[in-house]
């Protein structure tokens, strides 16, 4: 009898230990991690996904398909904002990732929601309500790329890359919502055969910071490294630092991220050497490519030195480091991540990209499902973790 009751206490113990670990993942799951679409990508520059107001929290995404929606977190709630089917028929049936949207509140239950096919007009919308009807829509009519939305004091600006007519080149221009986009500012002007890619800037105090690469046509290349700063009020050039000599021997060099705290400027990059480039879009996380955290001031360039370095099997791009305000990083490996936060209940598995840190609240990344990327052939789901599952501490 005893050998038999014991064999019962064995068994309702393992029982019992599985029903609550499996209890544990599925609170993970529900409360902490939340998959809010099966087929929804993000991009590098294309900020912020994330919006605020009134009403409640949204977020901003595009599918495989071509499609830009604007979803409602917790309520399952979305809205089809814009439909690129006559651009993705164009290209043979796949949807271009340039595409992704960026979104900012206006204030009340507004949105302001902006996108760009991979340098086509750039499409702006303002909705109310979390509704279509009587939405305001306004076209930049040229060859837009890489729409992000800023607050500064009061003043929506958009800034994207624009190809200029006439020369094969890529500037970083500016609008502002006031004068209902009418306005163009040209605040980074490229030369004939350069395209500038800008990471998402930092607005802080009275400037915008700005870290960014050169591409040359001429042999694909993307091999410096830059730092500038502009006044808020005139739109111009307070300083720059040339930061090349940190990335020496890179041939693809890509920031995505920058941000600032008191006087420390964190930057992140990472870049690939010409081999591990040539050879990056054969598999995903086939290729390593260094990531640098650099550190600095604006009171010399000098002070720009590297404060954190590791390699890591990048995605089809280069892989995307995401800074936060309070200077807080992170940044994907294949099957792991790096951060100076814990994110351990954030992920289920592998294959994620582009993090996007919302403050100290929330982290937005996508998760690749399939085991090859394209730019017109992604497949992608998306996924919110919220602030009880990362220790911020």
């Amino acid at each position: 009898m005893s050998k038999s009751f014991s064999g019962k206490k064995l068994f309702a113990y393992i029982l019992a230990t599985v029903f609550f670990i499996s209890l544990f993942y599925l609170l993970r799951l529900f409360h902490g991690v939340a998959e809010v679409s099966r087929d929804g990508s993000l991009l590098f520059y294309n900020a912020p996904v994330y919006a605020k107001n009134e009403q409640g929290e949204y977020l901003a995404y595009l599918d495989s398909t071509g499609k830009n929606w604007l979803e409602e977190i917790g309520s399952g709630k979305r809205l089809l904002v814009h439909d690129y089917y006559e651009e993705v028929k164009a290209s043979g049936g796949f949807s271009d990732d340039h595409a992704a949207p960026a979104i900012i509140s206006m204030g009340g239950n507004r949105i302001l929601y902006a996108t760009a096919y991979h340098g086509t007009d750039m499409h702006l919308y303002v909705i109310d309500d979390m509704s279509m009807d009587g939405a305001e829509h306004t076209i930049l009519k040229g060859s837009y790329t890489y729409p992000a939305l800023f607050d500064i004091k009061g003043e929506i600006i958009l800034f994207s890359r624009e190809q200029p007519a006439g020369k094969m080149g890529g500037d970083l221009v500016a609008y502002r919502a006031s004068d209902g986009f009418s306005e163009k500012r040209i605040l980074m002007e490229s030369r004939d055969g350069e395209v500038v890619y800008a990471a998402i800037p930092f607005i802080a105090d009275d400037e915008m910071l700005v870290a960014y690469a050169l591409h040359r046509y001429s042999d694909q290349s993307m091999r410096d490294f830059h730092v500038a700063s502009f006044g808020l009020k005139t739109w111009e050039k307070k300083w720059e630092c040339d930061l090349g000599y940190l990335v020496e021997g890179a041939f693809y060099n890509r920031p995505t991220a920058i941000a600032k705290k008191d006087s420390r400027i964190l930057v992140g990059t990472s870049f690939f050497d010409e081999a591990a480039f040539l050879k990056a879009e054969t598999d995903v996380f086939s290729q390593e490519n260094k990531v640098l955290l650099v550190e600095g001031s604006s009171e010399s360039c000098a002070s720009f030195h590297v404060v954190y370095e590791r390699d890591v099997a990048a995605p089809y791009y280069n892989t995307d480091v995401n800074i936060n305000e309070n200077l807080d990083f992170v940044f994907f490996n294949a099957d792991s991540y790096y951060s100076n936060l814990n994110l351990d209940g954030c992920f289920l598995d592998g294959r994620n990209i582009y993090p996007r840190m919302v403050g100290r609240k929330m982290l937005i990344f996508s998760r690749m499902n399939g085991a090859r990327y394209n730019i017109r052939n992604f497949d992608n789901s998306l996924y919110v973790c919220r602030a009880g599952m990362i220790d911020f501490h």
